[in-house]
Order: C-alpha cells, then structure tokens, then sequence
C-alpha cells in the first residue's frame, strides 16, 4: 500500500472522503489496497460478491451488462475521482453490472468491511453515500426512459449532447468512442450509428478526427 502521506493525498480528492480527518484515513488504509490494471481488463462480472468500494484514481471504466449472445449496454462511463462498486457494497447483494477498464487505470479498493466500519461511525458519510445513490437512481431512470420513449436517433442526439464539452468555438466530445462503442451506450447497431453520423457530417453538424466527436452547430432534432 502507498504511504500514509501518499493516501491520504489521494483519498481527499473524492468528494464522499474529502472531510475525514487523519484518524478517519488511517481507519480505511487499513482496509485498502492498490489496483493496476491495463486497458480492456474486467475488474468486475455481473454476479460477483461485493466485497469492496473501488476508487478510480487514474484512468477510465465502463461499466455495462451483456446478454448471452454477447450484446452489450453500456450504463456509464467513470473516470478519475469517481468510484463504483457501492451498491452491492451496502445491500450485501451481488454486483448487478460488469466494469471494464477502457485505459490504463490505477485504483484504490476498500473492503466492505472497511467501508461499513467507517460509515457506521460516520453518519454524515453515510447520508452522503445516500444521496450519490439517489441521483444515481435518477441517472438510471433517464436511461430506462430514453430506451422506452426515444428511438435510436434521439438517443444518440441526447447521448452527443449529454457528453459534450465546450472547446473553444465548438463542442467536443473528449471520450474517444467508436461507433461500436456509442452503439452500445444507445442500445443500438453499429450499422444505424454509422449511418446517422454519416447523414450528421454530411449536413455540417458534425465532424470526427481520430474517433472524437466535434459538434459544430445544434443537432437536429429529428433524422
């Protein structure tokens, strides 16, 4: 494990453990240890126990669910000072989704027994670690919505538009995505996404350079 100093540097940059004072972090470094994992490495399957609280301290995830045949969703994309894993952490349950690394990813895993430790004495975290998961549900409850009302082109619009980030003069979509990738963000074919960002470049709205995204005027709001 990384020295106290180390730790705790690291530890302070999520917002859930940004108030712990120094006893507080020596609690949990006890129960923690670092994680390196190349890009494309499952760090968690659907079905596992949940036996910890993963810190992502460098690099990016994806986490997503698989049917039998291979089709992938993907329900989100985390990155440096996010975490994952809390869900089965407090219920006991087992992990309803995979998580993937989509880079290089260094990580802090907490044991559950850490983390219970930890929130039984701190009330405060505890309401915190509640609120995350309810935006969370929130976050989730788009998603079922957009599947269940939206076609795949809307979708795709609200996806582009959701993750874009002002670049200068345009918006940009940082994530490097494939149109397989973005496919499996929408619940569609990568034939159909293919398709509509071709109709999407050809009309000016957009261009993509070395699989980014560039927005360069409003979608329109039908295909």
């Amino acid at each position: 494990m990384a020295s106290q100093y180390h730790f705790s540097q690291e530890i302070n940059k999520f917002l859930l453990f940004s108030c712990l004072d120094s006893d507080a972090i020596d609690q949990i470094q006890l129960q923690a240890k670092n994680l390196n994992y190349q890009k494309n490495t499952v760090i968690i399957q659907e079905g596992d126990e949940g036996h910890g609280l993963f810190l992502i301290v460098k690099g990016r995830v994806k986490v997503y669910v698989q049917d039998d045949e291979g089709h992938e969703l993907v329900l989100a994309t985390l990155g440096e000072k996010e975490y994952f894993g809390e869900l089965s952490v407090l219920s006991g349950n087992y992990r309803c989704a995979s998580v993937m690394t989509t880079e290089k990813t260094e990580l802090i895993l907490i044991s559950r027994q850490g983390i219970l430790e930890l929130l039984s004495s701190r009330p405060d975290l505890a309401f915190q670690t509640i609120q995350t998961l309810a935006s969370q549900v929130g976050n989730q409850t788009q998603t079922i919505k957009s599947f269940g009302l939206y076609d795949v082109y809307s979708r795709l619009q609200h996806l582009l538009d959701d993750m874009a980030v002002k670049d200068g003069c345009l918006r940009v979509i940082p994530e490097l995505m494939t149109h397989q990738d973005i496919a499996n963000r929408i619940g569609s074919s990568r034939e159909m996404v293919t398709r509509i960002l071709k109709e999407l470049t050809k009309g000016g709205y957009i261009s993509i350079s070395n699989k980014k995204v560039h927005l360069h005027k409003p979608l329109p709001s039908r295909f």
